[in-house]
């Protein structure tokens, strides 16, 4: 088993991982639906922060800027390379923090690159593939603190959407408490007894995409 990357650590260790994929297991032996659980760190693109961190500090250091020739005998120009080279160690320093990064992209923005990014790992772990199109993905993005549920064909026009409401509500009340692992196999269980009625086993149903977890940076 892989070991659990240090930004995930404070919300998963290996013991509660072990939950989350045992509940995958036991939804998908009364059942036909293939659920695949994917956590990734960040899904935004945040380029555009050192920039943006850049010009914020520059623009606050001219605007105090004249409290510095307080001192006679420190040189104006010595003064703004000394204002651009801290900007510049501040913000390449300060965008490494997730929390600011996201404070400096819009919701819009956080929002569509979430979706994007699920979409991705919806086709990249072969959720489109299963032969009855019950694939299932549940997509968790940690620094935009989003929960994003993408189900196949089958899944998506036999359940109602606001099941996915209450799935995800499940996972976030739980993250909230710092029990992320928790969430997801207690909204997966959750889901067990809809999904086996709406999508019992079939004969000679295979388990088409592993059990598993899958973590990515």
């Amino acid at each position: 088993m892989s070991s659990i990357p240090k930004w995930l650590e404070r919300h998963l260790n290996a013991e509660n991982r072990v939950l989350v994929e045992d509940a995958i297991a036991s939804v998908e032996k009364s059942s036909s639906v293939e659920i695949v659980p994917v956590i990734v760190k960040r899904s935004s693109t945040v380029s555009h922060v050192p920039v943006n961190l850049f010009l914020l500090l520059i623009c606050l250091g001219l605007l105090f800027g004249d409290y510095f020739y307080i001192l006679p005998w420190v040189n104006s120009g010595l003064i703004y390379l000394g204002l651009g080279i801290l900007s510049l160690i501040l913000s390449m320093g300060l965008s490494r923090f997730d929390r600011v990064s996201m404070l400096f992209t819009p919701e819009a923005d956080r929002n569509l690159q979430v979706l994007q990014r699920a979409e991705l790992e919806f086709y990249r772990n072969k959720l489109g593939q299963t032969r009855d199109k019950t694939g299932v993905l549940v997509f968790i993005s940690v620094a935009e603190r989003r929960v994003q549920v993408l189900a196949d064909e089958t899944v998506s026009k036999r359940l109602p959407e606001d099941t996915w409401d209450k799935f995800v509500e499940i996972i976030l009340q739980h993250k909230k408490q710092g029990l992320l692992a928790k969430g997801i196999a207690e909204a997966i269980l959750w889901s067990g007894d809809l999904m086996k009625k709406e999508f019992p086993i079939q004969p000679q149903d295979v388990n088409e995409l592993p059990n598993k977890l899958i973590i990515l940076d």
